[in-house]
């Protein structure tokens, strides 16, 4: 079998990854099979939790998403559970900053429905105070 060189194992995909109960053994295995750095992309919806937090706080990365400087945008865009609301998840960001000793980066992704909100997300990204804010576009 041909070698696979890597920089870093992702938990990502099409679920949420915080939604796996043993996310934060997963990463622990993860990190012992493969001597890698571990990063998770999450939507940042059930970092309210304490325990998400301390899963996620396995890995040595983690990047959130910040896509809306309001509920009613945040609703358009996500379309989350409707016991998921916005200034929620940022206080759960807020606590994951707080609490967690790697790098924690926001990806802000572009898209017609905030895009012209650049200023208001920039702000509430400021709160959070992430070690980096990734700008996409779809």
């Amino acid at each position: 079998m041909k070698e696979v060189v890597a920089d870093v194992v992702t938990f990502s995909g099409t679920g949420e990854p915080t939604l796996a109960l043993n996310l934060g053994e997963a990463i622990k295995v993860a990190k012992e099979i493969s001597g890698l750095p571990i990063a998770v992309l999450t939507n940042s919806s059930l970092m309210t939790r304490e325990e998400v937090r301390r899963g996620l706080a396995q890995a040595d990365i983690v990047i959130g998403e910040l896509d809306a400087p309001d509920e009613e945008t945040f609703n358009r865009i996500n379309r989350p559970h409707k016991g998921v609301h916005l200034a929620d998840t940022i206080e759960g960001m807020k606590k994951f900053r707080e609490e967690f000793k790697g790098k924690f980066s926001l990806e802000v992704m572009f898209v017609p429905e905030n895009k012209d909100f650049s200023k208001e997300i920039a702000a509430i990204a400021r709160t959070i105070k992430p070690d980096e804010v990734q700008i996409n576009t779809p």
